[in-house]
């Protein structure tokens, strides 16, 4: 999500990591290192943009079918917080989470 570049520079130096898992290209078919690449250079991201498989990462990480899914983890490595389906308040609730994970 290209709106999270912004919030990402902004908290970048409070230690906020941001990931982004591509499960499939724009076809629907397995995503591959190049489509992640292409993704992050097109929509212009500086934080990682990873590739993963999308049945395995639907198995892991979210409780139930979603097409956007959003896990706030903390340095631990627990999942804090999440939010699925890409509502259109998701911007603002993100940055809400972000700002209490980090005290801010």
């Amino acid at each position: 999500m290209q709106d999270l570049q912004p919030v990402y520079k902004q908290h970048e130096a409070d230690g906020l990591v941001i990931l982004n898992v591509l499960t499939e290209d724009a076809d629907h078919d397995t995503v591959e290192p190049e489509d992640a690449a292409e993704w992050a250079d097109v929509l212009g991201l500086t934080y990682p943009v990873l590739c993963g498989d999308h049945d395995a990462f639907l198995a892991l990480y979210v409780d139930g079918d979603a097409r956007d899914v959003y896990h706030l983890v903390s340095p631990e490595g627990t999942i804090v917080w999440s939010w699925y389906n890409h509502p259109s308040d998701t911007l603002e609730a993100i940055e809400a989470a972000i700002d209490e994970q980090l005290g801010l």
